[in-house]
Protein backbone atom coordinates (compact mmCIF):
# COMPACT_ATOMS: atom_id res chain seq x y z
CA UNK A 1 0.00 0.00 0.00
CA UNK A 2 2.83 3.04 1.02
CA UNK A 3 4.18 1.75 -2.67
CA UNK A 4 1.26 2.44 -4.62
CA UNK A 5 0.26 5.55 -2.20
CA UNK A 6 4.11 6.94 -3.01
CA UNK A 7 3.39 6.47 -6.90
CA UNK A 8 -0.03 8.29 -6.55
CA UNK A 9 1.75 11.29 -4.65
CA UNK A 10 4.02 11.34 -8.06
CA UNK A 11 1.14 11.11 -10.55
CA UNK A 12 -0.54 13.53 -8.58
CA UNK A 13 -0.95 17.09 -10.59
CA UNK A 14 -0.48 19.01 -7.10
CA UNK A 15 1.86 18.55 -3.94
CA UNK A 16 0.08 15.87 -1.58
CA UNK A 17 1.44 14.02 1.19
CA UNK A 18 1.92 10.53 1.51
CA UNK A 19 -0.12 10.25 4.31
CA UNK A 20 -3.03 12.22 2.46
CA UNK A 21 -2.33 9.65 -0.91
CA UNK A 22 -3.04 6.83 1.71
CA UNK A 23 -6.26 8.17 2.64
CA UNK A 24 -7.47 8.81 -0.33
CA UNK A 25 -6.60 5.44 -1.72
CA UNK A 26 -8.00 3.43 1.38
CA UNK A 27 -11.34 5.34 1.89
CA UNK A 28 -12.33 4.03 -2.23
CA UNK A 29 -11.33 0.65 -0.88
CA UNK A 30 -13.33 0.70 1.82
CA UNK A 31 -16.07 2.94 0.20
CA UNK A 32 -16.41 0.81 -3.09
CA UNK A 33 -15.11 -2.35 -1.43
CA UNK A 34 -11.84 -2.90 -3.64
CA UNK A 35 -9.22 -5.15 -2.54
CA UNK A 36 -6.02 -4.26 -1.86
CA UNK A 37 -4.64 -6.30 -4.20
CA UNK A 38 -6.38 -4.04 -7.12
CA UNK A 39 -5.51 -0.87 -5.64
CA UNK A 40 -3.20 0.58 -8.26
CA UNK A 41 -6.37 0.50 -10.21
CA UNK A 42 -7.82 3.54 -8.31
CA UNK A 43 -4.45 5.83 -8.92
CA UNK A 44 -4.47 4.53 -12.77
CA UNK A 45 -8.14 5.46 -13.16
CA UNK A 46 -7.37 8.91 -11.21
CA UNK A 47 -4.47 9.63 -13.41
CA UNK A 48 -6.38 8.33 -16.88
CA UNK A 49 -9.20 10.38 -16.32
CA UNK A 50 -6.80 13.63 -15.45
CA UNK A 51 -4.90 13.07 -18.35
CA UNK A 52 -7.76 12.80 -20.75
CA UNK A 53 -10.38 15.56 -19.39
CA UNK A 54 -9.96 19.02 -17.96
CA UNK A 55 -9.67 17.84 -14.36
CA UNK A 56 -6.82 18.10 -12.17
CA UNK A 57 -6.21 14.19 -9.46
CA UNK A 58 -6.80 16.93 -6.58
CA UNK A 59 -10.25 17.87 -7.85
CA UNK A 60 -10.86 14.43 -8.37
CA UNK A 61 -9.57 13.27 -5.10
CA UNK A 62 -11.67 16.14 -3.23
CA UNK A 63 -14.51 15.15 -4.96
CA UNK A 64 -14.71 11.31 -4.37
CA UNK A 65 -13.57 11.69 -1.34
CA UNK A 66 -16.46 13.43 -0.77
CA UNK A 67 -19.41 11.33 -2.68
CA UNK A 68 -17.77 8.08 -2.35
CA UNK A 69 -19.77 6.09 0.13
CA UNK A 70 -22.95 7.58 -1.13
CA UNK A 71 -22.22 6.59 -4.76
CA UNK A 72 -21.21 3.60 -3.24
CA UNK A 73 -24.29 2.76 -0.83
CA UNK A 74 -26.43 3.41 -4.35
CA UNK A 75 -24.74 0.56 -6.56
CA UNK A 76 -22.53 2.71 -8.52
CA UNK A 77 -18.94 1.65 -8.73
CA UNK A 78 -15.74 3.28 -8.53
CA UNK A 79 -15.53 3.95 -12.06
CA UNK A 80 -18.46 5.28 -12.47
CA UNK A 81 -18.04 7.71 -9.78
CA UNK A 82 -14.99 8.99 -11.51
Amino acid sequence: MALIATQYQNVADEAISASDSASFLIAQMTAFDIDASNAQHISDAVNEVSNAFSVSSADISNSLGNMSAVMAQTGATFEESL
